[in-house]
C-alpha cells in the first residue's frame, strides 16, 4: 500500500480520450488481469443496464459500440478502469487532469467532483441528447490540417460575418483544427481554407458538435446537470472550452459542461495552460493514443505516455517511478547537487551542521553502496532527499531553483513510500 510521495516529484497530468478513440477489444487485457477493472465493468453494467463487457470485447457489437449512446459510456468506463490500475500500481496521483470532450467527464470524475455512477448516467444522457438535437440537422464536421489555427480562425469569422454559419470546433495543435457547419457552409469554406494552403478532410461523426448548432442541447444537459450532486475538485482539472482550471463553485462545475457543448476544445490551448503550471508529464489513460499524439506535436517541453494495456502500466512505471536500481543515481545526483550549489548562508557555525556534516554522510553511504555493493532501501532514499532538500535551503537557494535541482536529482521521477 503506498503511503504518500516524496515532494518536488514530477508534475504529472492526466489526460483521458474522446470519442474516436473507442475499438472492439479495448481494456479486455486489463480486465482478464486486474479485479479492479471486472469490478468498474460490473458497476458500470449494473448501472446503465447494458453488458459493458459484451460491448467493448465482442466483434459483434463493434458497430454498436460506435453509436454514441454506447461509445460514451464505454469509453468513460474504460478511462475509469485504466486509472484504477494505474493508481493502485503505482501509487500515483496527478496534479491536474484534462479531457478531450467528453473525456473531460472521466477528468472530473478521477478527481471526485462526479461519482462513478453519476458519470455513466450523465454522458448516456447527453448523447441521447445530442443524437435528438441533431438528428433533424445537416450539421457535420472536417478536419482542417496543415494550416495555421489561427489563420483557419480567421477564415472562419470572417465567413460567418458574411452570413455562412460556420464555427472553429476545436484546435487541436498549431496546423490541426476542426470545423462544423452544414454540408453546404463547411464546402464554401473549404475553397477558402485550400487557397490557404490548408487541407479539408471530412469527419465522420454525426454532428456538428463543439459549435452554437449545440445550443438546444447544451440547455437541455444544464437542466440534466441541475439532477445531480457535484464536488470540488481534489486536484485542477482543465476545461476544454477556456483552457483553464474547473471552479470549486458547484454552479460553475455544471456551466462548464454545458458550455463545453457550444465552445470549441482548446487542446492546444490547454497544453499550454500544463507548461504554466509547471506540469512534467501527460499519461493518456484509456483507449488508443491519440492524445499522447497531440501532446507531442504541440510541445516537447512535456513527456507524453499511454497506458491501454497492462505492458504499459509496467513500462509507464518504470518511467515514472524510481525503482531500487535508481537509487545509486539519485545519491550521486545529491552528492553533486549539493556540490554545485554556490553558499548563500553567512552563519559557519549553522553551515557545518546543516551542510557540512550531513553533506558527509551521503558521501560516506555513496562509498558505502558503491564500493561495497550495499543496497539502498526506500526509507533510505527518502531520507537522503529529505537531507539534500535541507541542505539545499540552508545554502540558501531560492525555492524554485531548489525545487528544480532537486527533481533533477530524483531523475524526474517520483518516489513513492
Amino acid at each position: 500500500m503506498h503511503e504518500g510521495k516524496f515532494p518536488y516529484t514530477n508534475s504529472l497530468c492526466f489526460a483521458f480520450p474522446g470519442v474516436g478513440s473507442q475499438y472492439s477489444g479495448m481494456s479486455k487485457e486489463l480486465y482478464e488481469q486486474y479485479s479492479i477493472v471486472r469490478e468498474t465493468f460490473e458497476e458500470a453494467s449494473d448501472t446503465l443496464h447494458m453488458d459493458m463487457r459484451q460491448l467493448c470485447f465482442d466483434r459483434e457489437e463493434e458497430e454498436k459500440l460506435h453509436k454514441l449512446e454506447y461509445s460514451k459510456p464505454a469509453l468513460v468506463c474504460s478511462g475509469i478502469a485504466c486509472y484504477r490500475v494505474f493508481a493502485e500500481e503505482t501509487g500515483l496521483q496527478p496534479a491536474a487532469t484534462m479531457g478531450y470532450s467528453l473525456g473531460e467527464y472521466t477528468a472530473l470524475c478521477c478527481a471526485g467532483v462526479i461519482s462513478f455512477k453519476d458519470t455513466l448516467e450523465i454522458v448516456h444522457k447527453r448523447a441521447l441528447i445530442i443524437n435528438e438535437t441533431t438528428a433533424g440537422t445537416e450539421g457535420t464536421m472536417a478536419w482542417v490540417i496543415n494550416l495555421d489555427c489561427r489563420k483557419v480562425e480567421e477564415i472562419c469569422s470572417e465567413a460567418l460575418s458574411e452570413g455562412i454559419v460556420i464555427y472553429v470546433s476545436a484546435v487541436d495543435a498549431p496546423a490541426k483544427t476542426s470545423i462544423s457547419g452544414t454540408m453546404a457552409s463547411i464546402q464554401k469554406v473549404a475553397s477558402r481554407l485550400e487557397d490557404s494552403g490548408g487541407m479539408v478532410i471530412p469527419i465522420p461523426m454525426s454532428g456538428p458538435f463543439h459549435s452554437l448548432f449545440m445550443k438546444e442541447a447544451a440547455d437541455l444537459l444544464r437542466g440534466i446537470l441541475d439532477q445531480y450532486s457535484f464536488s470540488k475538485p481534489r486536484w485542477e482539472v482543465v476545461a476544454n472550452w477556456n483552457a483553464l482550471p474547473y471552479p470549486d463553485e458547484i454552479g460553475s462545475i455544471k456551466d462548464n459542461l454545458s458550455l463545453q457543448l457550444i465552445h470549441p476544445v482548446r487542446w492546444r490551448n490547454s497544453i499550454e495552460y500544463l507548461l504554466t503550471a509547471g506540469i512534467d508529464s501527460v499519461v493518456e489513460l484509456g483507449p488508443k493514443t491519440v492524445l499522447t499524439y497531440l501532446t507531442a506535436i504541440n510541445t516537447d517541453r512535456l513527456k507524453s505516455y499511454s497506458v491501454d494495456k497492462p505492458a504499459d502500466v509496467v513500462t509507464v512505471r518504470q518511467a515514472l517511478l524510481l525503482e531500487q536500481n535508481d537509487y545509486l543515481r539519485v545519491l550521486k545526483h545529491s552528492l553533486a547537487a549539493v556540490a554545485a550549489t554556490k553558499n548563500h548562508n553567512a552563519d559557519m557555525t549553522n553551515y557545518v551542521s546543516a551542510v557540512s556534516e550531513p553533506y558527509q554522510q551521503i558521501k560516506g553511504l555513496y562509498h558505502d553502496c558503491n564500493h561495497q555493493q550495499r543496497e539502498l532501501t526506500t526509507p533510505q532514499i527518502h531520507d537522503v532527499l529529505r537531507t539534500v532538500n535541507s541542505i539545499l535551503t540552508a545554502k540558501g537557494l531560492p525555492e524554485d531553483e531548489r525545487i528544480r535541482r532537486m527533481r533533477k536529482v530524483l531523475c524526474y521521477k517520483s518516489l513513492v513510500y
